[in-house]
């Protein structure tokens, strides 16, 4: 089963779609840079009024999953560098970590971790309604 899903992944990563599934907007794009060129918008009006509005929901995503990715990466951190030098690279999960097996304060490092779910579940919540706000399926 393993080797079926490793070429599964190969043949996903060597198939290449047709350019109009990869781009279906770029004509799209393309006119509205086309009527802001005869409106007389110049290029950093096009970029803060076209360009920009079109990335935020790019831009918010990668930070989202950012963040999901330096909550989980507490051990990569913990091996490197232990959390130093000082507390410079110490992050919630590393801090309740420390704060558990290093000091033996379960009950702190509990309430953090706790915190830091209960942060995760709010900014996830809040981009899925975002999402389906902008899709029109929550009316």
């Amino acid at each position: 089963r393993f080797f079926f899903f490793l070429f599964f992944l190969f043949f996903l990563m060597i198939r290449r779609p047709p350019r109009s599934t990869l781009f279906p907007y770029t004509t799209l794009f393309r006119s509205l840079y086309e009527a802001a060129e005869v409106d007389g918008a110049t290029s950093f009006q096009k970029f803060t009024k076209i360009t920009l509005p079109m990335l935020i929901p790019i831009l918010f995503t990668s930070i989202l999953l950012r963040i999901i990715w330096v909550a989980n990466s507490m051990d990569v951190i913990y091996v490197m560098t232990g959390g130093g030098p000082g507390y410079s690279t110490y992050t919630l999960p590393l801090y309740s970590f420390i704060k558990a097996y290093k000091f033996m304060d379960f009950g702190y490092a509990s309430t953090l971790a706790i915190f830091l779910t209960l942060f995760l579940v709010a900014v996830v919540a809040g981009y899925v309604v975002k999402v389906l706000k902008s899709q029109g399926s929550m009316e």
